[in-house]
């Protein structure tokens, strides 16, 4: 139990460590425009390529984990993360930048499909499935806080600017990488993978599509994604325009991703102990939207409900990626691809 638990802890680790470079780019972007010479439009494009490369990716990603193995498919979803999100502190320009944001979008991706699937092969009691997904994915909500908080700090600090936090971020993510593949051996995971390495990539995309429940699932987590990167990227810009001060907005997103983390850690809590999921996402869908709705109308300080409400229930992703590792034809062998 003690082992499962601790590759539970890894899965947090590498989305702390994605998120926190994903979303380092937001508090830079001015600095970035700046010094790389962009205008905001092209500024704009690059905030959102890896939500892009999540949403064209996602399923020939998956597929490839599964083909993979745990071990390899983290493996490359980690290094990529980490390669990609250090070079993009090294670019020179807009092309050099959009490159290795695409490379790290990739990374993102495959770490985002990687983590559910690391969990379930873990054989964890279904009370304790969700729970145990919802608390790795505390890493997001984390990661994102870190990101927002210190990033701009440590810029104005350094001599180099923007670029330093991408450097220390990309190196931190490295460290992780070479953890995993130094504590981790492939006899632990090989049991679970060898009736898929045997499959094709194209057969097994269209196996997966052919499952019907799975479209309900894709369609909310593509909304849940567009609201999830929508509220995080451009939230203290909003908040400003509505009159609220820099620091009041640092200070509600802070409490936004506060508000996240109690989410991803007592609604699939909650949901194990009654045995529903899709309920339970009928309703948290019902109270995101309920938010964002108010969000829009409300003023300060009545806004602050709006945002603690947004903050808690645009972040189900766990729950909803629970679902298909409990489908009796997917479980944890066709996890990412699903």
């Amino acid at each position: 139990m003690v082992y499962r638990w601790f590759m539970v802890g890894f899965g947090w680790l590498f989305l702390f460590t994605a998120y926190l470079s994903f979303f380092a780019v937001a508090p830079l972007m001015r600095l970035i425009i700046k010094d790389l010479g962009l205008t905001y439009a092209t500024a704009s494009f690059l905030s959102s390529t890896p939500c892009l490369v999540l949403a064209v990716f996602s399923l020939v990603g998956g597929a490839i984990i599964d083909k993979l193995g745990v071990r390899r498919g983290v493996g490359l979803a980690v290094l990529l993360v980490a390669v990609f999100g250090l070079l993009r502190g090294f670019a020179l320009n807009f092309l050099m930048f959009l490159t290795a944001t695409v490379g790290f979008g990739v990374g993102v991706t495959l770490t985002l499909l990687s983590v559910p699937k690391l969990i379930a092969v873990l054989n964890l009691p279904r009370e304790k499935l969700g729970s145990a997904i919802g608390l790795s994915f505390t890493g997001i909500t984390l990661g994102v806080a870190v990101a927002m908080s210190l990033t701009l700090g440590i810029a104005e600090l350094s001599s180099i600017g923007w670029r330093q936090p991408l450097y220390i971020y990309g190196v931190f993510s490295l460290f992780i990488t070479f953890l995993w593949w130094s504590l981790t051996k492939e006899k632990t995971f090989k049991p679970q993978n060898v009736d898929v390495e045997k499959v094709k990539l194209k057969t097994l995309v269209s196996e997966v599509i052919k499952l019907k429940p799975l479209w309900f699932l894709a369609v909310y987590l593509f909304l849940l994604n567009m609201s999830f990167y929508g509220v995080f990227t451009w939230f203290p810009e909003f908040l400003q325009v509505k009159g609220v001060s820099s620091q009041t907005a640092a200070l509600m997103l802070f409490m936004a991703n506060v508000g996240g983390t109690v989410a991803m850690l007592f609604l699939p809590l909650w949901s194990d102990r009654i045995g529903l999921r899709k309920p339970i996402l009928a309703f948290s869908a019902m109270l995101l939207a309920s938010g964002i709705y108010l969000l829009i109308l409300t003023a300060e300080p009545v806004v602050w409900l709006p945002v603690l409400l947004v903050g808690a229930f645009v972040q189900t992703i766990q729950l909803a990626l629970t679902i298909p590792i409990e489908i009796r034809e997917i479980g944890p062998t066709l996890a990412s691809s699903a």
